[in-house]
């Protein structure tokens, strides 16, 4: 890595781009620029058919129909889709659930839904961040119209049993949703082992390029659900607007590259990952790791808190060497304690004394060894202040 930037430890935020998919990208930001939807013309054809191309490649990736892929501006969107789409319901159902440590991007459009007509009800979770199955089963009833339970958690890594929770929901007629933007770079996604209605990928996060995703939606479900951005009716009618052929033919061509490496990479990161932990958690007492056992937790993910640490200042000291979040980094500037820590009930010092470390592509155990050297340092420095 450049000597001069900071040791990057936010993989779970934001991958870097890989070279496959910026290959592919060149000649569709450069040269081939033409509209997608202006069907009248070759070059507005060829666009298009590299857009349909990319469709399917990332519907093989996800084991679906391609018709089944919904291309948004990111999971955000994507999840807004999925939860906003049902608002104008036929269904006499009016109840949706949705877990206690999901994404903002899933609990806020949730929220939105609770003061329009819809009950919504949070689903808890135990110590380690997995939904309680048994108080899951007992609020599923015949009023749920929609469940939305994220695959893999960006924060503390817990993976949860999504093709059982499916099933449960699916034996009382309700829809499922995962919100699955973390899993790629941790397991193989099949939508039809799974068994979800629908699910939201965001490429940012599998080493495509930013301002991409998709919304899976099966076409057992396509009909019940209905537009938040309305315009030229692109994308079946579900989603407006002129697709960015460059961006779609770099998410599809980072699917490609994860597909074909798969074995290494993830391999490689939990090496890294383990490689990191085994070494952090000798720097100092008090260090404990939040959440699921390494090997029952998301490849990439680490969450730890630092005793007596105020996790902010210490990432404050860090900043230029080291870049970690935590759970109060999300959407906004508004510092507010981890929502997930508080779900799992931690208690208040842990939550304050908690970073998340993620990692991934293109790390070595160098850069990790000066990591460990900086943390140590500040560490040192936060608890002389």
């Amino acid at each position: 890595m450049n000597a001069t930037r900071p040791i990057y430890l936010d993989y779970q935020a934001s991958t870097p781009l890989c070279d496959y998919a910026y290959q592919a990208m060149i000649p569709f930001m450069r040269d081939q620029w033409a509209n997608p939807h202006s069907s009248q013309h070759i070059d507005g054809i060829n666009s298009m058919l590299k857009i349909e191309e990319s469709r399917q490649r990332l519907a093989n990736f996800i084991g679906s129909d391609s018709n089944e892929i919904i291309f948004t501006s990111g999971a955000t969107e994507a999840n807004n889709l999925a939860l906003q789409g049902f608002r104008n319901t036929k269904s006499k159902r009016n109840k949706i659930l949705v877990s206690a440590i999901e994404h903002k991007a899933v609990l806020a459009p949730a929220e939105y839904l609770s003061t329009n007509g819809f009950e919504l009800e949070i689903i808890p979770v135990n110590g380690e961040g997995i939904v309680d199955v048994d108080a899951y089963r007992a609020m599923i009833s015949g009023d749920v119209l929609l469940v939305s339970i994220m695959a893999a958690n960006n924060e503390i890594g817990s993976i949860q049993p999504i093709e059982l929770l499916a099933r449960i929901a699916k034996d009382h007629g309700a829809f499922f949703h995962t919100d699955a933007a973390q899993i790629p770079v941790h397991m193989r996604i099949d939508v039809e082992e799974l068994g979800v209605d629908l699910l939201s990928l965001s490429s940012h996060k599998m080493y495509g390029p930013k301002g991409i995703g998709l919304l899976y939606v099966s076409n057992l479900v396509k009909n019940e659900i209905i537009p938040i951005i309305f315009g030229g009716g692109q994308e079946q009618d579900l989603r407006s607007g002129t697709l960015p052929t460059a961006l779609c033919i770099g998410f599809a061509s980072a699917a490609v590259h994860l597909l074909d490496n798969q074995s290494e990479i993830r391999e490689n990161i939990r090496r890294l990952r383990d490689y990191f932990w085994n070494k952090l958690r000798l720097t100092s007492n008090g260090i404990k790791l939040i959440g699921p056992s390494l090997e029952e937790r998301h490849i990439a993910n680490l969450c730890v808190s630092f005793e007596g640490i105020d996790a902010d200042e210490l990432l404050g000291i860090l900043q230029t060497n080291v870049s970690a979040s935590t759970g109060s980094a999300c959407s906004s500037q508004t510092i507010q304690s981890s929502h997930v820590l508080r779900a799992m009930k931690m208690e208040p010092d842990i939550i304050d004394g908690s970073i998340r470390f993620s990692f991934g592509i293109p790390l070595t155990e160098g850069d990790l060894n000066e990591a460990i050297s900086y943390i140590s340092g500040a560490l040192e420095t936060c608890r002389q202040q």
